[in-house]
């Protein structure tokens, strides 16, 4: 906490002021985490003081808050481009991005307790500190106006995504928050970019891309492929839900339990831990897990009020998680992937209750997934419900 805080005075992140008449000061607090690799193992211990964000008032403490992130299908296009053309592909991970973004309102803060000078007064923000409600939009704000000024090109439909010509070189850029990919054939015009952007803000050069966004990357360039492993994850997801020695499964979803009884309905206690359990999956199913897509959006649906039956398809899928485990998603291949082919698929009032269907599609660069989804239609169409009177008739 010691270092957090004098990096935060170091920054010049506030300023001590009297709190005006009129004004109210926002609680602070500490975060404490253990920091781990994709793989499991232990990188570092952090703390980070955040601000109260939730108790802030809308249109008095701040106003617009939509920042762009890199698109999933963006990134997975953008590593399979590096496979297939055998890239130079490096990571840059920025220190406290967000204590980059101004403040353009006037907000105060209390004093952290174990630093409180005991004159009473409160802290006037002048950077973004974690845990507002806006600190990610003024970070996108300052970050696209230096890429901006650096001459890099955004794409039209993804705001996170953008290149560069340097000395003849296209170099790429993607970046999720404070992670950023750089990917360029040539080496000079790929350390040039790094640079730029490293002498604006303060982070750390992690070279040849290993993991990103909690993913394990395996590269082989002889045979121009790169695959995205989440065992590590999928292990620590085991063991908090308990069945890291449970035996394994072959597919994520028995057949015929849409329409099986749902049994009673989970007590309290069973229920928080099936909503933290899917909540672990949906993030799984969206990185790089598409095979297990419809079963977790499948759970999803009954977050509020699980029963029996789902807790059951819950335990179902992590033994399906636990026999394929190592399974990774691969990328690249071969030299002519680059062709993109789509497929979308639906049932036909499939739902018990308000017989909506279910849709899915996947679309595929060459050999290799960059887009999926399954998901529940949030109505029903008129033809439908004709079609299901005549039938009923």
């Amino acid at each position: 906490m010691q270092k957090e805080y004098a990096s935060l005075l170091d920054k010049q992140t506030w300023e001590p002021a009297e709190l005006p008449r009129g004004q109210r000061a926002i609680g602070v607090r500490w975060v404490l985490k253990l920091k781990k690799l994709p793989d499991g193992r232990l990188d570092k211990y952090k703390a980070r003081l955040v601000v109260k964000g939730y108790s802030q008032r809308e249109d008095i403490d701040y106003d617009h808050l939509f920042a762009p992130v890199a698109k999933r299908s963006s990134l997975l296009y953008l590593l399979h481009i590096t496979a297939i053309e055998d890239l130079d592909c490096h990571c840059v991970d920025i220190s406290t991005a967000f204590l980059n973004g101004g403040v353009d309102e006037e907000l105060y803060i209390q004093q952290p307790d174990q630093f409180n000078d005991g004159t009473g007064r409160v802290l006037r923000l002048k950077k973004a500190l974690y845990g507002l409600k806006q600190a990610p939009r003024q970070w996108y704000k300052e970050l696209s106006g230096t890429l901006e000024a650096l001459h890099y090109e955004f794409c039209v439909v993804d705001k996170a995504l953008a290149k560069k010509n340097i000395g003849g070189h296209t170099v790429y850029t993607i970046f999720y928050v404070d992670d950023f990919l750089f990917a360029s054939q040539s080496r000079a015009a790929l350390e040039q970019a790094k640079k730029e952007v490293l002498d604006k803000y303060a982070g750390t050069d992690k070279g040849e891309i290993l993991d990103y966004l909690g993913m394990r990357i395996i590269r082989d360039r002889a045979a121009r492929t790169l695959s995205l492993d989440q065992s590590g994850y999928i292990r620590r997801l085991l063991i908090e839900a308990q069945m890291n020695d449970c035996i394994g499964k072959y597919i994520p979803m028995p057949m015929g339990c849409a329409s099986a009884p749902v049994g009673q309905q989970l007590p309290a206690a069973a229920a928080a831990r099936y909503r933290a359990l899917v909540g672990s999956l949906m993030y799984l199913s969206t990185s790089s897990r598409a095979d297990m897509a419809f079963a977790t959006g499948y759970l999803a649906r009954y977050l509020s009020a699980p029963s029996e039956l789902h807790m059951q398809l819950l335990n179902h899928l992590c033994r399906y998680l636990k026999a394929t485990r190592h399974k990774k998603m691969t990328l690249g291949g071969t030299r002519s992937a680059l062709n993109l082919e789509g497929w979308v698929d639906s049932d036909f009032a499939n739902e018990a209750e308000r017989r909506r269907s279910t849709y899915g599609y996947v679309f595929k660069a060459g050999n290799s997934v960059i887009s999926w989804k399954s998901k529940r239609n949030s109505t029903v169409t008129k033809w439908k419900l004709s079609c299901l009177e005549q039938a009923r008739q």
